[in-house]
């Protein structure tokens, strides 16, 4: 009986572990920005103040709404693996 009550609470950790463990490997990150280049699901960004720059996932339809040499404000995460993905984007004025 005891076996079975241990067993069931890793099994119940392990599931608590890789589902808390996977949202905290991401960053919300917030910053004012000019567009470099656009590609058909992607920006290329320069957060000013800074000399790199960022290639940023997008959703497609965004890159029609957005131009080259523009400031924008955007919100993106950013994930352990080195991947960057919009979550929202306004004009900076």
């Amino acid at each position: 009986m005891l076996k079975k009550y241990s067993l069931f609470f890793l099994l119940l950790f392990l599931i608590a572990s890789v589902t808390f463990g996977c949202s905290a490997m991401k960053n919300k990150v917030a910053a004012s920005v000019t567009i470099l280049e656009i590609g058909s699901d992607y920006i290329i960004v320069q957060e000013q103040g800074r000399n790199s720059s960022d290639r940023i996932s997008v959703p497609p339809i965004i890159t029609k709404l957005i131009e080259v040499n523009k400031e924008y404000y955007i919100q993106y995460e950013y994930f352990d693996g080195g991947s960057f993905e919009l979550v929202s984007i306004a004009p900076d004025f």
